[in-house]
């Protein structure tokens, strides 16, 4: 029997205003590269090319104009990266959380990634939002990825 396992993922963007109210949450699901494939089975099997590495890496795109690939080693044009503050994970899902404070990323947010920081980094997951948003000047932006491994 040939047993196929997705990788799934969804991230969230909560949004906050200077008086830390919440604006807007944005929820969509993102594309898990071949290379985030790869890395991740070779993670399981504990492969020496990838011991001490970690995804530890949210960049942050402007550009939509071209959809996420499995191929995708870049986003369309990054704009700002940021250093995964928590990983976590429960039952069969991971979950990588950050924030955009504020001053960084301010304008459109149309893509993102969750990146490794090795000296090459890898793009695990990318995803080019349905809807983009734009982040005003004053607002701070909380991200949740969640990679989940199987169908439930």
């Amino acid at each position: 029997m040939i047993e196929s396992v997705p990788l799934v993922g969804t991230v969230e963007f909560t949004v906050y205003d200077s008086n830390g109210n919440h604006v807007r949450t944005i929820k969509d699901n993102n594309l898990v590269t071949t290379a985030g494939k790869n890395y991740f089975a070779k993670k399981i099997i504990g492969s020496a090319d990838v011991l001490g590495s970690s995804a530890d890496i949210l960049a942050v795109g402007d550009d939509d104009s071209t959809a996420a690939s499995v191929t995708d080693t870049e986003l369309n044009n990054e704009v700002a990266r940021v250093s995964i503050d928590s990983v976590s994970a429960s039952g069969n899902t991971g979950q990588f959380t950050t924030s955009l404070p504020v001053g960084v990323a301010t304008g459109t947010i149309a893509e993102a990634g969750l990146f490794t920081s090795d000296t090459t980094p890898i793009l695990l997951s990318h995803i080019i939002l349905s809807t983009p948003f734009t982040k005003a000047a004053g607002e701070s932006v909380s991200v949740n990825w969640r990679i989940r491994i199987g169908s439930n």
